[in-house]
């Protein structure tokens, strides 16, 4: 007899506590603006940011409790100035009532729309990603959220019309942001890699730069927030030109919180050559610009060829011959405004060259290199040219200096041995210096 009493208890409570969930529900139903407070509540233990709906709320309870989010927005830490981090259009995500009356938190398709990220640094070295979450609230938020993803299930997401920024006030050319960006990725669960897929439009200082046409990869989250990068792959086209870029990496590693991006192998191509760059590293530390090095290898490719598959056209030349193949290989590395090529090794059609070169507010070189026939590569001799204008102008704005040395050179007809340049272009103008070795 106590063994049905005891049922029957169980199964009341249980009845009592559905017709209560249904009482909330319903409550929520007909008063969705009453879930307004405590998202904003909730947003900000957890972040330590301001959230702000401007937007309706809507809400279904079955079979699908459905949230709608009109246009909303995230602010920046106290302090930072600039756009809001981000801001929304609108969101929509959905989750099986009855999977959540059993604990289990099972997701349709979350899409937003018009979504706009802003990451911005300042000149203070003060980023508005930084800091996410607050002292008080991260702890709980994360306990909860660890509870919470163990049952975790997500069919999909779509992020659709979305764009985002990314502005450094101490290195203005790095600026960088996509637009009309359509983003699709999922299903995922817990422990599983999510594979995603891209589309959208890359600019650099507000100039359009890339079309990409798609970018496939997996992502697997790791602890503190790091993304394991597997099986990417990226096609797509400069803005107004002919040539197609490839992307294609098996692993890469990026960690937000540390602000740093790296991988073993990147195999990069554009129109006809082809880059290998080995242990990039990117890093963006707080307080500073973005850094970046990488060892590289550009593949021999046929130098003629490729200008004109990047819509250049190729110089008339003495020998219909040069201009084929060009490779090159060395170290690249970029401090937030200045790229250095040290070491360099170069080579173009017989002639080897091998040294330095950096390139920023002034670009410097110092480069030694084997036999060059300058004859092969001078202007046809029935080319018709117009007079000749002295770039004064021109000059005076690109300033470089450096050093050329070949063992031999061969120009109008006279072999050369030893031979040196040397040449300065400051504001003052041009002026140069040659030796040969007698």
């Amino acid at each position: 007899m106590s063994r049905v009493r005891q049922r029957l208890l169980i199964a009341l409570g249980g009845l009592l506590a559905l017709l209560l969930l249904a009482a909330l529900g319903l409550a929520w139903l007909l008063d969705p603006e009453g879930l307004r407070p405590q998202l904003v509540a909730g947003v900000r233990e957890a972040t330590g940011r301001e959230l702000r709906l401007d937007g309706p709320l809507e809400l279904e309870w079955f079979p699908w409790l459905a949230l709608r989010v009109g246009q909303g927005e995230l602010a920046n830490p106290p302090g930072v100035e600039g756009p809001p981090l981000l801001r929304w259009r609108e969101a929509r995500l959905r989750a099986r009532t009855l999977s959540l009356l059993r604990g289990e938190l099972r997701l349709g398709r979350v899409s937003v729309d018009g979504a706009r990220l802003s990451l911005h640094r300042d000149s203070a070295g003060r980023a508005n990603w930084e800091g996410l979450g607050s002292a008080r609230g991260a702890a709980a938020a994360d306990s909860r959220a660890s509870r919470l993803l163990q049952g975790l299930r997500l069919e999909g997401f779509d992020l659709r019309d979305a764009a985002l920024e990314y502005r450094d006030e101490s290195a203005p050319q790095s600026r960088l942001g996509l637009d009309a960006l359509q983003l699709r990725g999922g299903p995922w669960r817990p422990g599983a890699p999510l594979e995603v897929e891209l589309e959208c439009r890359l600019s650099r200082g507000g100039a359009p730069l890339l079309e990409i046409a798609r970018l496939a990869l997996r992502v697997q989250p790791g602890p503190g927030g790091a993304l394991a990068l597997s099986d990417l792959g990226l096609r797509g086209r400069l803005s107004a030109r002919p040539a197609e870029l490839t992307l294609d990496a098996a692993r890469l590693q990026l960690d937000v919180g540390r602000g740093r991006f790296s991988a073993p192998l990147l195999q990069a191509g554009l129109g006809p050559a082809r880059l290998t760059l080995r242990e990039l590293l990117l890093e963006s530390p707080p307080g500073a610009p973005l850094r970046a090095a990488a060892n590289f290898e550009l593949a021999p490719v046929a130098a003629r060829e490729w200008l004109v598959s990047l819509g250049i056209e190729a110089p008339q030349t003495r020998d219909p011959r040069v201009l084929g193949a060009l490779a090159a290989q060395g170290r690249l590395a970029w401090d937030g405004s200045v790229l250095r090529v040290a070491p360099l090794a170069l080579s173009l059609d017989e002639t080897r060259l091998a040294g330095q070169l950096s390139w920023g507010p002034r670009i410097e070189f110092a480069l030694e290199g084997s036999a060059m026939d300058l004859d092969r590569y001078r202007e046809p001799e029935e080319a018709v040219s117009e007079a000749f204008v002295f770039p004064g102008a021109q000059l005076a704005k690109l300033q470089a200096r450096g050093t050329l040395a070949l063992e031999r050179a061969r120009f109008e007809g006279v072999d050369l041995e030893g031979v040196s340049l040397r040449l300065l272009l400051d504001e003052g103008g041009a002026s140069g210096a040659t030796g040969v070795r007698p």
